[in-house]
């Protein structure tokens, strides 16, 4: 699924500049970033409550998180956003729980990840 139509799913808002539509198959949710980097070696999006530098940091290092969606309302500061459009990787927020966009996303097809130790 594109980008675009998970923010409206969500009915999300973008916190970057519009980097490229970036098509999606799976999702995760975590707010410890070492379940992050243990979650897939698949791309995926993240959905997180944390919106700490290192969620930035994590996306980077992992390699395969695609974008970053913040649940209810959480915002970034101004210079996360910035290393985040540095980097190419979408910001996005949404007012919804974790456990609503979850739900909408898997609802809508966003597979969840493999895991890796599956």
């Amino acid at each position: 699924m594109e980008l675009d139509n998970i923010v409206n799913i969500i009915d999300g808002q973008y916190l970057t500049k519009k980097i490229q539509n970036i098509n999606i198959q799976y999702a995760g949710a975590a707010d410890l970033m070492s379940d992050i980097l243990a979650l897939t070696d698949q791309p995926m999006i993240l959905i997180t409550g944390l919106c700490g530098i290192q969620v930035v940091r994590t996306a980077e290092m992992s390699g395969n998180i695609l974008a970053i969606i913040f649940v209810r309302n959480k915002l970034p500061t101004p210079n996360i956003i910035d290393e985040a459009e540095h980097l190419n990787i979408p910001l996005i927020k949404t007012k919804l729980s974790m456990f609503e966009t979850c739900g909408l996303l898997y609802e809508n097809n966003i597979k969840p990840v493999p895991l890796k130790y599956d």
